[in-house]
């Protein structure tokens, strides 16, 4: 039989944690809505009723829709402030490089006073 690394514990310890943590409640909560009762109560029978009940109502379009604005404006401002993000990281990582952008003068570092590039002046 194959020992397990240190790195495969973990990976264990991790997915064993998850599924603590997010899958009995889950578990849980899909018993629950299958309950006629609460969980706990006794006499409750197995139904789908509370799903008809709940797709029936209008009111569960509603807070659909509006679960779905909140999360098309939250991608949006995302992928805004993402590309602008991108885009800042990407000009500091030319000037720090010395790579000279379009319309851009010579990269000047603190306390170097050579020109770095495209430069006709002679250097002294």
């Amino acid at each position: 039989m194959r020992r397990l690394n240190s790195q495969a514990l973990i990976l264990i310890g991790a997915i064993v944690f998850v599924v603590y943590l997010a899958g009995i409640p889950l578990l849980m909560l899909l018993y629950g809505s299958i309950r006629s009762a609460p969980i706990g109560e006794p006499g409750a029978t197995y139904t789908i009723q509370n799903y008809v009940r709940a797709y029936v109502d209008k009111e569960f379009y509603l807070l659909f829709l509006n679960s779905l604005y909140f999360a098309v404006g939250t991608c949006a401002l995302t992928c805004l402030i993402g590309t602008f993000g991108v885009g800042q990281r990407t000009n500091e990582y030319s000037v720090e490089k010395g790579v000279r952008r379009h319309g851009a003068g010579p990269v000047h570092h603190s306390g170097d006073s050579q020109h770095h590039f495209m430069d006709s002046s002679p250097q002294s």
